[in-house]
C-alpha cells in the first residue's frame, strides 16, 4: 500500500528541540506536558475556534511494541465515548511519519492541581464520583486502565474531569500478565502474583487518588517494590494467609513470608482530620488486598458517600465491547504502519466535516477496498438524513413555542453552583459575586424580561434545560437592570415541564480556573 503527503501541508514548531510537524489547522502551539511515549502542546483549532492538546507520538514505526501500544491507544480513542473520558478530536500522521493525536484541551491535571491547593471537600467528593463514572463505562467495554493517576486525571475549569493516557490499557482476562504503571498507584495483587488481575486494580489506582485527595500527599510512595508492599502493610495489615498461599513466585512468596505480622490501622484513625465518615468508609471497600472482595466500579458510584450525585439513568454502561483481537497478533512493523494508517482514513471517512487530503495519508488506488468506500458513502448518507431530520424538527419546535409562548415567563427563585452548594464567600445577601467565581447563584425573584441586579454578570439557560442555542443574558455597565435574550430553541417537552421554573447557570465574566 502507498502512502504520501504533502509537506507544503504542514508547518513545523520547535518545541523543546523537538519539531511539531501540524497541519495548518493548528497554531499557537504551546508545550504542556512531556510523558514517556509524547510530548503535548496547547494549540489553537483555527477550524472550530477552540483550545486543543496536541499529543506527539514519534516514530510510532519504529519497533512493533511502540507500534502496537500507539494502535491500541487509537482504538480505544475511536471506541470510548464518555463524558468522563478524554475524546478524539483530529489524529493525522506528519510527513516524518510521526503522529498525532488531538483532543479537547481541560487546562490541568489534578496532579498540578494538588500541587497547587488542597481540595475542599465536595471538590474530593465530585471529583471521585466523575473518575468512578468513568471506570464504570470503561471497565464494561471490557478495558481496564491499569495506569491510573492524577496526572492522567484532566479537569477544566467547570470541573469537568475527564480520564485521558489508554497506551496501557488492556483485556479484562484473567490470566493477563505484569506491568509497569506508576508504582504508587499499583494494586498489590501486581507485585505478589505478577499475574491474574482483572479491572480491580483500577479501584485500588483510584482509592490511593482519594486518599490523596483527602491528605495532599500520596498514600503509599514506596521507592521500589519491596518498600511499597511494605508501606502498605504496615496501613492494611498483613494480608490474609489465604492471599499469601496464591502468591506463584517463590521469591515473592518468601518475602511476605519474611515480613514481621502486621495488624491494620483503622482507616478512620488514619484519616483523621477529614470530617466525612462515608468516604473514609469507601476507602475502606476498595483498599483490599484480595481483589475478588474488593467494590467495584458500579458499586462504587451506589455508596453512600456518593449518594448526592448518584444517578443510575446518568452513568451509562458500554453497549458494545472494545474488540482486543489484534492484541494477540504478531505482526512486523511495516504491516502495523499499514493498519495505523488505514485506521486514521477511516476515522476521517466517518467525520462529519469533509475529508482533508493533507489530514490522512494518501492511499494508493488499489489500497482502498471496495467495502470501505460503501461504507464511507453509506455513513455520509446516514450523516445527510439524520441533519434533515434535526432541522425539521428544529423547525416544528420554533413554531410550536412561537404559537404558545410568545413571552416566556420566568421565575428563578433557587439556582445552585455545579455542587448544588453555594461557595463559601458568596454573599447571599448583597447578591454580590467573588472576582473569577464560576458556577451558579441564587438569585432574587425575577418579573418577565429582567433581573435584579447582581452585577456586571452573564447568565445562560444550561443545556440540561434543553437549548440546542446559548440565549445569553448581558448587563449594561450602566443600567440597574440585566436585559433577557432568551433562545426560544427549546423543545416542546421539557418547556412544559420547566416553563415556570427555568434555571440559569452563571458564568463568570473575569477570571478563570476552579472555583474554591
Amino acid at each position: 500500500m502507498n502512502y504520501s503527503v504533502a509537506h507544503n501541508d504542514f508547518n513545523d514548531h520547535q518545541i523543546f528541540g523537538t519539531c511539531f510537524q501540524v497541519t495548518h489547522r493548528y497554531t499557537s502551539l504551546v508545550p504542556v506536558g512531556m510523558g514517556a511515549y509524547g510530548l503535548v502542546c496547547a494549540a489553537d483549532d483555527t477550524t472550530n475556534s477552540t483550545k486543543v492538546a496536541v499529543k506527539k507520538i514519534h516514530n510510532p514505526f519504529a519497533t512493533t511494541t511502540l507500534s502496537k501500544r500507539t494502535y491500541r491507544e487509537l482504538k480505544l480513542l475511536k471506541h470510548l465515548h464518555h463524558e468522563n473520558l478524554i475524546s478524539l478530536d483530529d489524529i493525522f500522521v506528519s510527513p516524518s511519519n510521526d503522529m498525532y493525536f488531538v483532543t479537547e484541551l481541560q487546562g490541568t491535571d489534578l496532579h498540578r492541581l494538588l500541587k497547587s491547593r488542597p481540595l475542599q471537600p465536595q471538590f474530593i467528593k465530585y471529583f471521585t464520583y466523575q473518575i468512578l463514572r468513568g471506570l464504570k463505562y470503561v471497565h464494561s467495554s471490557g478495558v481496564i486502565h491499569r495506569d491510573l493517576k492524577p496526572s492522567n486525571i484532566l479537569i477544566n475549569d467547570r470541573c469537568d474531569l475527564k480520564i485521558c493516557d489508554f497506551g496501557l490499557a488492556r483485556v479484562q482476562d484473567p490470566q493477563m500478565t505484569g506491568y509497569v504503571a506508576t508504582r504508587y498507584y499499583r494494586a498489590p495483587e501486581i507485585m505478589l502474583t505478577w499475574q491474574k488481575y482483572d479491572k480491580k486494580v483500577d479501584i485500588w489506582s483510584t482509592a490511593c487518588i482519594l486518599a490523596e485527595m483527602i491528605d495532599n500527599k500520596p498514600l503509599f510512595p514506596g521507592t521500589d517494590h519491596v518498600h511499597q508492599f511494605s508501606i502498605i502493610t504496615e496501613l492494611l495489615g498483613t494480608p490474609p494467609r489465604e492471599l499469601i498461599e496464591s502468591i506463584t513466585s517463590k521469591t515473592t512468596l518468601d518475602f511476605v513470608l519474611s515480613l514481621p505480622y502486621r495488624p491494620a490501622i483503622p482507616l478512620p484513625s488514619r484519616f483523621l482530620n477529614f470530617p466525612d465518615v462515608d468516604a473514609i468508609d469507601l476507602l475502606s471497600k476498595m483498599l483490599l488486598f484480595d481483589p475478588i472482595a474488593r467494590v467495584d466500579a458500579e458499586a462504587s458510584l451506589e455508596h453512600p458517600y456518593l449518594e448526592f450525585f448518584h444517578d443510575t439513568d446518568d452513568e451509562p454502561s458500554a453497549n458494545v465491547k472494545f474488540d482486543w483481537s489484534f492484541n494477540e497478533e504478531d505482526l512486523p512493523v511495516e504491516k502495523w504502519e499499514e493498519i495505523m494508517k488505514f485506521e486514521v482514513m477511516e476515522y476521517h471517512m466517518t467525520q462529519e466535516t469533509t475529508i482533508s487530503e493533507y489530514t490522512i495519508p494518501k492511499l494508493s488506488q488499489e489500497g482502498i477496498s471496495e467495502l470501505s468506500v460503501r461504507r464511507w458513502e453509506e455513513q455520509r448518507l446516514q450523516n445527510k438524513q439524520l441533519l434533515a431530520q434535526q432541522q425539521f424538527l428544529a423547525m416544528q419546535q420554533e413554531s410550536l413555542i412561537k404559537q404558545q409562548h410568545g413571552v416566556l415567563p420566568f421565575n428563578a427563585p433557587m439556582v445552585l453552583n455545579n455542587f448544588n452548594m453555594l461557595p463559601h464567600n458568596y454573599d447571599a445577601a448583597a447578591h454580590t459575586l467573588p472576582t473569577g467565581f464560576q458556577g451558579q447563584v441564587e438569585v432574587p425573584p425575577v418579573t418577565a424580561g429582567q433581573f435584579s441586579d447582581i452585577g456586571g454578570v452573564n447568565f445562560a439557560i444550561p443545556e440540561l434545560i434543553g437549548t440546542s442555542s446559548s440565549g445569553i443574558i448581558t448587563k449594561d455597565p450602566n443600567a440597574s437592570n440585566l436585559d433577557v435574550n432568551i433562545s426560544d430553541t427549546l423543545e416542546p417537552a421539557i418547556m412544559q415541564e420547566h416553563l415556570e421554573q427555568l434555571e440559569y447557570s452563571l458564568l463568570g465574566t473575569s477570571g478563570a480556573g476552579i472555583p474554591m
